[in-house]
């Protein structure tokens, strides 16, 4: 048998390639288990939690997140969607707050 996704020869009864640890599609298909293997984006839940503390490169984390979860098919799509909300209302909030307390302190605006 031939893995899919190296290129490489492996034995017929392996599930995961020893190669490159992909889930081969033909015992995939047997055990019926294809998405439960999908990799996670770790760059979402990096976004996710940057979100938190800063938003600026958690907004651009969930972007780069959700791109992957896409192209790559990996898990981590809402966890993306999620980070890329709280950072945009922060943002919002932030830009607000300082509109605000500027106009109080120093008069402009």
């Amino acid at each position: 048998m031939i893995c899919g996704h190296c290129g490489k020869k492996v034995a017929k009864d392996t599930i995961f390639c020893p190669y490159c640890d992909e889930l081969l599609p033909e015992r995939s298909l047997l055990y019926g288990e294809e998405h439960s293997y999908r990799k996670f984006s770790t760059m979402a839940l990096m976004g996710f939690l940057f979100s938190f503390f800063a938003a600026l490169p958690g907004l651009i984390c969930c972007l780069i997140a959700y791109r992957q979860c896409y192209d790559k098919k990996y898990r981590g799509k809402r966890l993306a969607v999620a980070g890329f909300t709280i950072s945009v209302i922060r943002i919002a909030v932030e830009v607000l707050l300082f509109v605000f307390l500027s106009r109080e302190v120093f008069g402009i605006f």
